[in-house]
């Protein structure tokens, strides 16, 4: 004697099926808060970045800046521009980028022939552009903090 699956018993089999198929791909498509929030902004210039130390090292960090580690690294930079003290203007968002690797002198042209094991890049977001990149054997504090 065989048992035919009826339609009552097979209605909440299929309803559970279809609702954790719904949890499921509801989860993949929600935004997360987490650590793409902060890499998020970043992630569009990391091929300015990547162009800047031409394809070499390791991307060690890509962050956004808040103003006063920006304020504080633009200091730590020579020949550095675009400095404002006492001043409140708008600033852009600005990600720091840093790639680990053997830099010679002269390797990363914007670094002004440094030489050292870190790239330390600074990138406006909005409308992709460098504005200062140094070339260190340590991270300054502004970076590590």
């Amino acid at each position: 004697m065989s048992r035919a699956i009826t339609g009552a018993r097979l209605r909440p089999v299929a309803a559970l099926i279809l609702f954790a198929a719904a949890g499921t791909l509801a989860g993949c498509g929600a935004p997360h808060a987490g650590r793409s929030a902060a890499v998020g902004p970043c992630a569009q210039v990391l091929p300015l970045a990547s162009a800047t130390v031409h394809r070499h090292g390791r991307l060690t960090l890509a962050k956004v800046l808040s103003g006063s580690r920006r304020r504080a690294l633009l200091a730590a930079a020579p020949h550095s521009t675009g400095t404002t003290v006492g001043r409140r203007i708008h600033q852009p968002k600005t990600c720091l980028i840093v790639y680990r690797d053997s830099y010679r002198p002269g390797e990363i042209a914007a670094a002004r022939a440094a030489a050292g094991r870190y790239a330390i890049l600074l990138i406006r977001v909005r409308h992709p552009l460098l504005i200062v990149a140094l070339v260190r054997d340590r991270l300054p504090a502004a970076v590590t903090r």
